[in-house]
Protein backbone atom coordinates (compact mmCIF):
# COMPACT_ATOMS: atom_id res chain seq x y z
CA UNK A 1 0.00 0.00 0.00
CA UNK A 2 1.45 3.35 -1.05
CA UNK A 3 1.75 6.46 1.07
CA UNK A 4 -1.20 8.07 -0.70
CA UNK A 5 -3.39 5.03 -0.03
CA UNK A 6 -2.40 5.11 3.67
CA UNK A 7 -3.18 8.83 3.84
CA UNK A 8 -6.58 8.34 2.18
CA UNK A 9 -7.39 5.46 4.53
CA UNK A 10 -6.40 7.52 7.59
CA UNK A 11 -8.47 10.48 6.49
CA UNK A 12 -11.44 8.22 5.80
CA UNK A 13 -11.20 6.65 9.26
CA UNK A 14 -10.90 10.09 10.83
CA UNK A 15 -13.99 11.28 8.99
CA UNK A 16 -15.95 8.18 9.98
CA UNK A 17 -14.86 8.62 13.60
CA UNK A 18 -16.00 12.23 13.61
CA UNK A 19 -19.28 11.23 11.98
CA UNK A 20 -19.87 8.50 14.56
CA UNK A 21 -18.95 10.88 17.37
CA UNK A 22 -21.59 13.32 16.20
CA UNK A 23 -24.16 10.52 15.90
CA UNK A 24 -23.24 9.14 19.34
CA UNK A 25 -23.84 12.53 20.94
CA UNK A 26 -27.00 13.23 18.95
CA UNK A 27 -28.62 9.82 19.42
CA UNK A 28 -26.85 8.82 22.67
CA UNK A 29 -25.07 5.79 21.27
CA UNK A 30 -22.13 4.00 22.94
CA UNK A 31 -19.92 5.39 24.49
CA UNK A 32 -21.93 8.60 25.10
CA UNK A 33 -23.70 7.24 28.18
CA UNK A 34 -20.35 6.35 29.76
CA UNK A 35 -18.79 9.73 29.00
CA UNK A 36 -21.78 11.92 29.90
CA UNK A 37 -20.82 12.23 33.62
CA UNK A 38 -17.38 13.40 32.57
CA UNK A 39 -18.92 15.97 30.22
CA UNK A 40 -21.03 17.25 33.13
CA UNK A 41 -17.98 17.63 35.39
CA UNK A 42 -16.05 19.48 32.71
CA UNK A 43 -19.05 21.75 32.25
CA UNK A 44 -19.12 22.50 35.99
CA UNK A 45 -15.41 23.27 36.08
CA UNK A 46 -15.73 25.52 33.04
CA UNK A 47 -18.62 27.40 34.60
CA UNK A 48 -16.68 27.87 37.84
CA UNK A 49 -13.80 29.37 35.89
CA UNK A 50 -16.10 31.71 33.98
CA UNK A 51 -17.88 32.80 37.16
CA UNK A 52 -14.64 34.37 38.44
CA UNK A 53 -15.80 37.41 36.44
CA UNK A 54 -19.31 38.24 37.76
CA UNK A 55 -22.08 37.98 35.18
CA UNK A 56 -23.05 41.62 35.58
CA UNK A 57 -19.66 43.07 34.57
CA UNK A 58 -18.77 43.49 30.92
CA UNK A 59 -15.70 45.03 29.22
CA UNK A 60 -16.18 48.79 28.92
CA UNK A 61 -17.08 49.84 25.36
CA UNK A 62 -16.70 53.58 25.84
CA UNK A 63 -13.81 55.67 27.11
CA UNK A 64 -15.88 57.93 29.38
CA UNK A 65 -18.55 57.65 32.06
CA UNK A 66 -21.14 59.84 33.75
CA UNK A 67 -23.80 62.03 32.12
CA UNK A 68 -23.60 64.55 29.33
CA UNK A 69 -26.34 66.55 27.67
CA UNK A 70 -25.81 67.56 24.06
CA UNK A 71 -29.10 69.47 23.87
CA UNK A 72 -30.72 69.76 27.30
CA UNK A 73 -33.54 71.98 26.05
CA UNK A 74 -34.76 69.19 23.72
CA UNK A 75 -34.89 66.58 26.50
CA UNK A 76 -38.08 65.23 28.02
CA UNK A 77 -38.32 66.77 31.54
CA UNK A 78 -38.21 64.46 34.53
CA UNK A 79 -35.90 62.10 36.38
CA UNK A 80 -34.51 58.77 35.17
CA UNK A 81 -34.77 55.53 37.16
CA UNK A 82 -31.85 53.15 36.50
CA UNK A 83 -31.47 49.52 37.54
CA UNK A 84 -27.95 48.12 37.82
CA UNK A 85 -25.18 46.99 40.17
CA UNK A 86 -23.18 49.73 41.86
CA UNK A 87 -19.82 50.05 43.54
CA UNK A 88 -21.27 52.05 46.46
CA UNK A 89 -23.71 49.21 47.21
CA UNK A 90 -20.87 46.67 47.25
CA UNK A 91 -21.74 45.55 43.72
CA UNK A 92 -25.23 44.56 44.77
CA UNK A 93 -28.39 45.35 42.81
CA UNK A 94 -30.00 48.73 43.41
CA UNK A 95 -32.28 51.26 41.74
CA UNK A 96 -31.11 54.86 41.44
CA UNK A 97 -33.03 57.96 40.45
CA UNK A 98 -30.80 60.46 38.65
CA UNK A 99 -31.06 64.01 37.33
CA UNK A 100 -29.91 65.25 33.92
CA UNK A 101 -26.37 65.83 35.17
CA UNK A 102 -26.15 62.31 36.62
CA UNK A 103 -26.69 63.41 40.23
CA UNK A 104 -28.22 60.60 42.30
CA UNK A 105 -31.34 61.88 44.08
CA UNK A 106 -32.48 58.59 45.63
CA UNK A 107 -31.26 55.01 45.98
CA UNK A 108 -33.16 51.82 46.75
CA UNK A 109 -31.06 48.79 47.67
CA UNK A 110 -32.41 45.62 46.06
CA UNK A 111 -30.26 43.14 47.93
CA UNK A 112 -32.07 39.81 47.88
CA UNK A 113 -30.30 38.61 51.02
CA UNK A 114 -31.70 41.60 52.94
CA UNK A 115 -35.20 41.46 51.45
CA UNK A 116 -35.50 37.69 51.78
CA UNK A 117 -33.32 36.60 54.76
CA UNK A 118 -34.65 33.02 54.61
CA UNK A 119 -32.96 32.66 51.22
CA UNK A 120 -29.83 34.65 52.04
CA UNK A 121 -27.41 31.87 51.09
CA UNK A 122 -28.70 31.48 47.54
CA UNK A 123 -29.18 35.25 47.14
CA UNK A 124 -25.57 35.90 48.12
CA UNK A 125 -24.43 33.24 45.65
CA UNK A 126 -26.38 34.27 42.54
CA UNK A 127 -26.67 38.04 43.21
CA UNK A 128 -29.94 38.47 41.27
CA UNK A 129 -30.39 41.66 39.32
CA UNK A 130 -33.38 43.98 38.98
CA UNK A 131 -35.22 43.36 35.73
CA UNK A 132 -38.51 45.21 35.47
CA UNK A 133 -39.65 48.02 37.78
CA UNK A 134 -42.38 50.55 38.51
CA UNK A 135 -42.00 53.74 40.58
CA UNK A 136 -44.91 55.19 42.59
CA UNK A 137 -45.22 58.89 43.28
CA UNK A 138 -44.61 58.36 47.01
CA UNK A 139 -41.25 56.66 46.43
CA UNK A 140 -42.43 53.04 46.63
CA UNK A 141 -41.05 50.76 43.91
CA UNK A 142 -42.23 47.39 42.58
CA UNK A 143 -39.55 45.31 40.90
CA UNK A 144 -38.42 41.82 39.94
CA UNK A 145 -35.30 40.29 41.36
CA UNK A 146 -34.69 38.16 38.30
CA UNK A 147 -36.28 34.71 38.78
CA UNK A 148 -36.40 35.22 42.57
CA UNK A 149 -39.64 37.10 43.12
CA UNK A 150 -41.63 40.31 42.81
CA UNK A 151 -41.05 42.89 45.57
CA UNK A 152 -42.54 46.18 46.71
CA UNK A 153 -40.42 48.35 48.97
CA UNK A 154 -40.99 51.89 50.25
CA UNK A 155 -38.76 54.94 49.86
CA UNK A 156 -36.78 53.86 52.94
CA UNK A 157 -36.12 50.42 51.46
CA UNK A 158 -38.48 48.62 53.85
CA UNK A 159 -40.28 45.59 52.47
CA UNK A 160 -44.01 46.19 51.86
CA UNK A 161 -44.73 42.78 50.32
CA UNK A 162 -43.08 39.97 48.42
CA UNK A 163 -44.55 37.58 45.85
CA UNK A 164 -42.46 34.37 46.03
CA UNK A 165 -42.79 33.39 42.38
CA UNK A 166 -40.07 33.20 39.73
CA UNK A 167 -40.93 36.53 38.11
CA UNK A 168 -38.58 38.21 35.66
CA UNK A 169 -37.85 40.75 32.92
CA UNK A 170 -40.70 43.29 33.02
CA UNK A 171 -43.36 44.96 35.16
CA UNK A 172 -46.36 46.70 33.56
CA UNK A 173 -49.27 48.39 35.33
CA UNK A 174 -52.82 48.38 33.91
CA UNK A 175 -55.69 50.88 34.18
CA UNK A 176 -56.91 49.24 37.41
CA UNK A 177 -53.52 49.54 39.10
CA UNK A 178 -52.68 45.84 38.80
CA UNK A 179 -49.32 44.57 37.59
CA UNK A 180 -48.63 42.11 34.76
CA UNK A 181 -45.30 40.29 34.97
CA UNK A 182 -43.67 37.30 33.23
CA UNK A 183 -42.86 34.26 35.32
CA UNK A 184 -42.07 30.60 34.89
CA UNK A 185 -42.26 27.24 36.63
CA UNK A 186 -39.88 24.30 36.37
CA UNK A 187 -41.52 21.10 35.19
CA UNK A 188 -39.52 18.01 36.06
CA UNK A 189 -39.28 15.27 33.46
CA UNK A 190 -38.90 12.83 36.35
CA UNK A 191 -42.28 13.80 37.78
CA UNK A 192 -45.19 11.73 36.32
CA UNK A 193 -47.67 14.57 36.92
CA UNK A 194 -45.48 17.09 35.11
CA UNK A 195 -44.96 14.69 32.22
CA UNK A 196 -48.70 14.03 32.00
CA UNK A 197 -49.22 17.78 31.74
CA UNK A 198 -46.53 18.12 29.05
CA UNK A 199 -47.71 15.15 26.99
CA UNK A 200 -50.20 17.13 24.85
CA UNK A 201 -47.40 19.47 23.84
CA UNK A 202 -46.19 17.10 21.15
CA UNK A 203 -43.49 19.43 19.86
CA UNK A 204 -41.50 18.99 23.07
CA UNK A 205 -39.38 15.88 23.39
CA UNK A 206 -38.50 14.58 26.89
CA UNK A 207 -35.30 16.12 28.20
CA UNK A 208 -34.68 13.44 30.85
CA UNK A 209 -32.74 15.19 33.63
CA UNK A 210 -33.23 18.70 32.25
CA UNK A 211 -36.29 20.54 33.65
CA UNK A 212 -38.59 22.32 31.23
CA UNK A 213 -39.25 25.99 31.92
CA UNK A 214 -42.91 26.75 31.36
CA UNK A 215 -43.47 30.47 30.84
CA UNK A 216 -46.44 31.99 32.64
CA UNK A 217 -48.01 35.42 32.97
CA UNK A 218 -48.99 36.66 36.43
CA UNK A 219 -51.50 39.40 37.23
CA UNK A 220 -50.71 40.85 40.65
CA UNK A 221 -52.67 43.37 42.74
CA UNK A 222 -51.04 46.49 44.23
CA UNK A 223 -51.19 44.61 47.54
CA UNK A 224 -49.13 41.71 46.18
CA UNK A 225 -51.96 39.21 45.68
CA UNK A 226 -51.80 36.82 42.72
CA UNK A 227 -54.98 37.43 40.68
CA UNK A 228 -54.35 35.46 37.46
CA UNK A 229 -51.92 32.81 36.21
CA UNK A 230 -51.74 32.16 32.44
CA UNK A 231 -49.68 29.47 30.69
CA UNK A 232 -48.03 30.64 27.46
CA UNK A 233 -47.63 27.06 26.27
CA UNK A 234 -51.39 26.61 26.53
CA UNK A 235 -51.97 29.88 24.66
CA UNK A 236 -49.71 28.76 21.79
CA UNK A 237 -51.35 25.34 21.46
CA UNK A 238 -54.85 26.80 21.74
CA UNK A 239 -54.04 28.97 18.70
CA UNK A 240 -52.22 26.29 16.67
CA UNK A 241 -48.91 28.13 17.03
CA UNK A 242 -46.98 25.14 18.37
CA UNK A 243 -45.24 24.85 15.01
CA UNK A 244 -43.01 27.72 16.10
CA UNK A 245 -41.73 25.82 19.11
CA UNK A 246 -38.31 24.43 18.17
CA UNK A 247 -37.46 20.83 18.86
CA UNK A 248 -35.54 20.67 22.11
CA UNK A 249 -32.57 18.32 22.44
CA UNK A 250 -31.58 16.89 25.84
CA UNK A 251 -28.37 18.98 25.79
CA UNK A 252 -30.32 22.24 25.82
CA UNK A 253 -31.56 24.12 28.87
CA UNK A 254 -35.28 23.45 28.57
CA UNK A 255 -35.96 27.20 28.27
CA UNK A 256 -38.39 26.77 25.40
CA UNK A 257 -39.99 30.18 24.87
CA UNK A 258 -37.99 32.63 27.02
CA UNK A 259 -40.78 35.17 27.45
CA UNK A 260 -39.17 38.53 28.20
CA UNK A 261 -41.98 41.09 28.15
CA UNK A 262 -45.69 41.50 28.87
CA UNK A 263 -47.52 44.79 28.30
CA UNK A 264 -51.24 45.53 28.64
CA UNK A 265 -53.13 47.68 26.12
CA UNK A 266 -54.76 50.48 28.11
CA UNK A 267 -58.13 52.03 27.27
CA UNK A 268 -56.70 55.31 25.95
CA UNK A 269 -54.28 53.58 23.59
CA UNK A 270 -56.84 50.99 22.43
CA UNK A 271 -58.57 53.56 20.20
CA UNK A 272 -55.54 53.44 17.88
CA UNK A 273 -55.73 49.62 17.51
CA UNK A 274 -59.10 48.63 15.95
CA UNK A 275 -58.02 44.99 15.70
CA UNK A 276 -57.33 44.80 19.47
CA UNK A 277 -59.24 45.64 22.67
CA UNK A 278 -58.33 47.31 25.94
CA UNK A 279 -56.85 44.70 28.26
CA UNK A 280 -55.19 42.66 25.49
CA UNK A 281 -51.62 41.63 26.23
CA UNK A 282 -48.54 42.26 24.06
CA UNK A 283 -45.96 39.50 24.62
CA UNK A 284 -42.38 38.87 23.47
CA UNK A 285 -41.07 35.28 23.15
CA UNK A 286 -37.34 35.56 22.50
CA UNK A 287 -36.53 31.98 21.56
CA UNK A 288 -39.33 31.94 18.98
CA UNK A 289 -38.39 35.44 17.69
CA UNK A 290 -42.12 36.09 18.16
CA UNK A 291 -44.20 39.07 19.22
CA UNK A 292 -47.93 38.48 19.70
CA UNK A 293 -51.12 40.07 21.04
CA UNK A 294 -53.77 37.98 22.77
CA UNK A 295 -56.90 38.26 24.90
CA UNK A 296 -56.01 37.03 28.41
CA UNK A 297 -59.63 36.05 29.10
CA UNK A 298 -60.20 33.78 26.08
CA UNK A 299 -56.55 33.04 25.20
CA UNK A 300 -57.25 34.01 21.59
CA UNK A 301 -54.17 35.30 19.72
CA UNK A 302 -55.23 38.23 17.55
CA UNK A 303 -51.86 38.92 15.90
CA UNK A 304 -48.35 37.52 15.80
CA UNK A 305 -45.13 38.24 13.89
CA UNK A 306 -41.74 36.52 13.72
CA UNK A 307 -39.97 37.77 10.58
CA UNK A 308 -38.65 41.23 11.38
CA UNK A 309 -36.41 40.77 14.43
CA UNK A 310 -33.94 38.40 16.06
CA UNK A 311 -34.18 37.52 19.79
CA UNK A 312 -36.14 40.72 20.41
CA UNK A 313 -37.13 42.48 23.67
CA UNK A 314 -39.58 45.09 24.94
CA UNK A 315 -42.30 45.53 22.29
CA UNK A 316 -44.46 48.59 23.10
CA UNK A 317 -47.81 49.89 21.86
CA UNK A 318 -47.56 53.38 20.35
CA UNK A 319 -50.28 56.10 20.27
CA UNK A 320 -50.29 56.05 16.43
CA UNK A 321 -51.42 52.40 16.26
CA UNK A 322 -48.00 50.87 15.65
CA UNK A 323 -45.82 48.59 17.76
CA UNK A 324 -42.11 49.23 18.28
CA UNK A 325 -39.82 46.32 19.10
CA UNK A 326 -36.31 46.40 20.57
CA UNK A 327 -34.69 44.19 17.94
CA UNK A 328 -31.49 42.80 19.45
CA UNK A 329 -30.65 41.66 15.92
CA UNK A 330 -28.25 39.24 17.49
CA UNK A 331 -25.35 38.36 15.22
CA UNK A 332 -23.70 35.00 15.78
CA UNK A 333 -20.38 36.22 14.47
CA UNK A 334 -18.42 39.44 14.27
CA UNK A 335 -17.64 41.90 17.03
CA UNK A 336 -20.54 43.57 18.86
CA UNK A 337 -23.11 42.58 16.26
CA UNK A 338 -21.12 43.92 13.32
CA UNK A 339 -22.27 41.09 11.05
CA UNK A 340 -25.88 42.31 11.07
CA UNK A 341 -25.23 45.97 11.83
CA UNK A 342 -26.10 46.10 15.51
CA UNK A 343 -29.38 46.39 17.38
CA UNK A 344 -32.40 48.40 16.23
CA UNK A 345 -35.81 49.72 17.18
CA UNK A 346 -38.20 48.31 14.59
CA UNK A 347 -41.60 49.96 14.11
CA UNK A 348 -44.36 47.64 12.87
CA UNK A 349 -47.93 48.43 11.78
CA UNK A 350 -50.05 45.34 12.62
CA UNK A 351 -52.84 46.54 10.34
CA UNK A 352 -50.82 47.04 7.16
CA UNK A 353 -47.72 44.94 7.91
CA UNK A 354 -45.52 47.96 7.08
CA UNK A 355 -42.14 47.98 8.86
CA UNK A 356 -39.52 50.71 9.28
CA UNK A 357 -36.37 51.04 11.38
CA UNK A 358 -37.20 53.69 13.96
CA UNK A 359 -33.66 53.87 15.34
CA UNK A 360 -30.89 54.24 14.34
CA UNK A 361 -31.54 56.32 11.23
CA UNK A 362 -29.42 55.57 8.19
CA UNK A 363 -26.59 57.80 9.36
CA UNK A 364 -27.33 57.42 13.07
CA UNK A 365 -25.22 56.16 15.92
CA UNK A 366 -24.84 52.41 16.13
CA UNK A 367 -25.58 50.48 19.34
CA UNK A 368 -25.70 46.80 20.24
CA UNK A 369 -27.19 44.62 22.93
CA UNK A 370 -26.70 40.89 22.47
CA UNK A 371 -29.19 40.23 25.27
CA UNK A 372 -31.66 42.31 27.23
CA UNK A 373 -32.69 45.79 26.23
CA UNK A 374 -35.45 48.27 27.04
CA UNK A 375 -36.75 51.41 25.40
CA UNK A 376 -39.35 54.06 26.28
CA UNK A 377 -41.33 56.43 24.05
CA UNK A 378 -41.35 59.76 25.89
CA UNK A 379 -44.22 62.24 25.91
CA UNK A 380 -42.41 64.71 23.62
CA UNK A 381 -41.71 62.02 21.01
CA UNK A 382 -38.13 61.34 22.12
CA UNK A 383 -36.89 57.81 22.83
CA UNK A 384 -34.99 56.63 25.90
CA UNK A 385 -32.90 53.55 25.07
CA UNK A 386 -30.87 51.24 27.28
CA UNK A 387 -27.79 49.47 25.90
CA UNK A 388 -27.48 47.05 28.84
CA UNK A 389 -24.11 45.37 28.37
CA UNK A 390 -22.42 48.66 27.57
CA UNK A 391 -23.79 50.11 30.82
CA UNK A 392 -25.26 52.93 28.74
CA UNK A 393 -28.54 54.85 28.48
CA UNK A 394 -29.26 57.52 25.88
CA UNK A 395 -32.10 59.79 24.78
CA UNK A 396 -32.71 60.57 21.12
CA UNK A 397 -35.11 62.82 19.27
CA UNK A 398 -37.66 61.31 16.89
CA UNK A 399 -35.16 62.09 14.12
CA UNK A 400 -32.49 59.96 15.79
CA UNK A 401 -30.27 62.73 17.19
CA UNK A 402 -28.69 61.70 20.50
CA UNK A 403 -29.28 64.58 22.94
CA UNK A 404 -28.38 62.97 26.30
CA UNK A 405 -26.19 60.05 27.40
CA UNK A 406 -25.29 58.34 30.65
CA UNK A 407 -22.70 55.56 31.13
CA UNK A 408 -22.04 53.60 34.32
CA UNK A 409 -18.66 54.00 35.99
CA UNK A 410 -16.29 51.06 35.26
CA UNK A 411 -14.48 49.16 38.00
CA UNK A 412 -10.71 48.89 38.38
CA UNK A 413 -10.56 46.20 35.68
CA UNK A 414 -12.28 48.54 33.21
CA UNK A 415 -15.47 46.50 33.34
CA UNK A 416 -18.86 48.15 33.49
CA UNK A 417 -21.99 46.90 35.25
CA UNK A 418 -24.98 46.18 33.02
CA UNK A 419 -27.90 48.61 33.09
CA UNK A 420 -30.97 46.51 32.41
CA UNK A 421 -33.54 49.30 32.43
CA UNK A 422 -33.95 53.08 32.28
CA UNK A 423 -37.31 54.81 32.74
CA UNK A 424 -38.05 58.55 32.67
CA UNK A 425 -40.64 59.67 35.24
CA UNK A 426 -42.51 62.97 35.35
CA UNK A 427 -41.23 63.83 38.80
CA UNK A 428 -39.10 66.65 40.19
CA UNK A 429 -36.18 66.83 42.57
CA UNK A 430 -38.39 68.82 44.97
CA UNK A 431 -40.92 65.98 45.12
CA UNK A 432 -38.16 63.46 45.81
CA UNK A 433 -36.81 65.64 48.61
CA UNK A 434 -40.15 65.25 50.40
CA UNK A 435 -40.03 61.46 50.44
CA UNK A 436 -39.30 59.70 53.68
CA UNK A 437 -35.61 58.78 53.93
CA UNK A 438 -34.69 61.24 51.17
CA UNK A 439 -31.01 62.33 51.45
CA UNK A 440 -32.28 65.90 51.77
CA UNK A 441 -34.75 65.04 54.57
Amino acid sequence: MGKIDVLVAALSLTFLALLYGFAAQRFELFPYTLLEPAFAEVDKLTRKKIDVVPHYLEPARYDWHGARAKNASAMQPGLTLLTSFWEDTNWRAALKLIDTDGSVLHTWRADGAELWPESADIMNYIKPFVHGSYLFGNGDVVFNLEFQGLFRIDACGELVWRLPYTTHHSVDRDDDGNFWVPGNVKLSVDDPQDMAYLKPFIGISPLKKVPIMEDRIYKVSPQGELLEDISMLEVLYLNDLQRYIPKISRRQSGDILHMNDVEVLDAAMARAFPMFSAGDLLVSLRHLHMVLVFDPQSGHVKWHETDDWIEQHDPDFNPDGTITVYDNNKGFGGKLGSMLGGSRLVNFDPTTGHTIVQYPPKEGERFYSQRGGKWQLLDNGNMLIAEPYAGKVFETTSDGDVIWEWINKPNNDNRVAEVMEATRYDISAEQVANWACSPKN
